[in-house]
C-alpha cells in the first residue's frame, strides 16, 4: 500500500513538473532567463529522480534556440549546469542520457535568425556543457 502511495505521489509530482518546465517556454523574449532560475530554484527544492532533461520540450527549445537571443542561450546553459553540476550525475540523472544525446545532435547545426555571430558563440558554449554532462552520465 505504501509503495503504491509513494508512486502515485511521484508520478503526480513529475507530472506538475514537466506542466511547469512547458510554461517557462512560453515567453519568447525570456525563456533562457525562466528556466535558469527554474533550475536555480528547483536545484534546492525537488529531489533527484533519474531524470530532468527527459521531460524537457526538445523540440520547442529547438525552435527558441534558432529565434533566440544569445543571452537566452547562455541562461539556458547555465541552467543546465545548475543541474547537472555534480561529478556522479549517472548517480542521479541516468534516465537523461539518451535524451541529452539526441538533443546534442540537434543543436549541432542550428542556423540563427538574430545575431548570427553572438548566437553562434553562445551555442558553442552550450554545446560544450552539454558534452560535459555527456561525460559525466557516460563515466
Amino acid at each position: 500500500m505504501w509503495t503504491e502511495l509513494i508512486e502515485i505521489s511521484k508520478a503526480n509530482a513529475n507530472k506538475n513538473k514537466q506542466i511547469n518546465l512547458k510554461e517557462l517556454f512560453n515567453d519568447v523574449d525570456n525563456w533562457g532567463i525562466n528556466f535558469k532560475k527554474y533550475c536555480s530554484e528547483a536545484r534546492n527544492k525537488f529531489g533527484y529522480n533519474s531524470e530532468f532533461f527527459k521531460q524537457l520540450p526538445i523540440d520547442n527549445i529547438i525552435e527558441l534556440l534558432q529565434k533566440s537571443s544569445a543571452a537566452n542561450i547562455y541562461q539556458f546553459k547555465f541552467g543546465l549546469h545548475d543541474i547537472y553540476y555534480m561529478g556522479n550525475l549517472k548517480d542521479f540523472f541516468a534516465e537523461d542520457l539518451e535524451s541529452i544525446k539526441d538533443f546534442r545532435k540537434k543543436i549541432e547545426n542550428i542556423t540563427f535568425e538574430n545575431n548570427p555571430v553572438l548566437c553562434k558563440a553562445a551555442l558553442m558554449y552550450l554545446k560544450e556543457e552539454v558534452d560535459r554532462i555527456i561525460e559525466g552520465l557516460e563515466a
